[in-house]
């Protein structure tokens, strides 16, 4: 009697084990990035301006254009404030997050699948939304190399124009806690209300 418990036991956790882990390689890219919310992004890695997102607080703030969105309020330059935040945090979101091109329903499996570095189409909405931004790359494939958390850490765009794949975007995730994020990102609205960062 006892042994059948025993392998019942036994049997139950091995089930269970096999079901959390598929339930684990299913988890997309979508859901890693909301899971992990802190995002910096450098949008054009030619240039040092980099971004750091919340995205379940909807906010963001750079130095290097002193610019931060928190509460609903949008800070920039000198001293200026105006409650358009949501509407900037959406768009910096969009077009400079490009929260849109990778936040894929890409699994975990796949990712494994190709060695942390996956090729794929860039869908059309997609395609009008960078062409928007950057018109002469016209792109149709984009390359995404991730990290071992399965979080995108670089895009390259593959440039139909000149016929050569080029980086579009990097991105880290530097922060453990909201705390240090929140820390730099008073630290910022701070500077822009002290009129830190000089006159327009």
């Amino acid at each position: 009697m006892k042994r059948n418990v025993l392998w019942i036991t036994i049997i139950s956790i091995f089930v269970i084990s096999c079901f959390v882990l598929r339930l684990n390689n299913s988890i997309t890219v979508e859901e890693r990035l909301n899971q992990k919310n802190l995002i910096v992004v450098q949008p054009d890695y030619t240039y040092p301006d980099k971004i750091a997102f919340d995205l379940e607080n909807e906010s963001f703030f750079t130095t290097d254009l002193a610019q931060a969105v928190k509460n609903g309020k949008f800070y920039e330059g000198y001293r200026h404030v105006s409650n358009n935040g949501k509407e900037r945090f959406d768009r910096r979101k969009k077009y400079t997050l490009y929260y849109p091109l990778i936040a894929t329903k890409i699994t975990k499996k796949e990712i494994q699948k190709s060695n942390f570095k996956v090729r794929q189409k860039v869908d059309r909405e997609i395609q009008e939304m960078l062409e928007e931004l950057r018109p002469y790359l016209a792109p149709t494939k984009m390359i995404v190399v991730y990290n071992k958390d399965y979080l995108p850490v670089e895009v390259k765009l593959y440039d139909t124009v000149n016929q050569k794949w080029t980086m579009f975007a990097k991105y880290s995730y530097p922060y453990k806690n909201r705390k240090e994020y929140e820390k730099n990102l008073d630290e910022c609205i701070e500077a822009i209300l002290n009129g830190d960062f000089g006159e327009d």
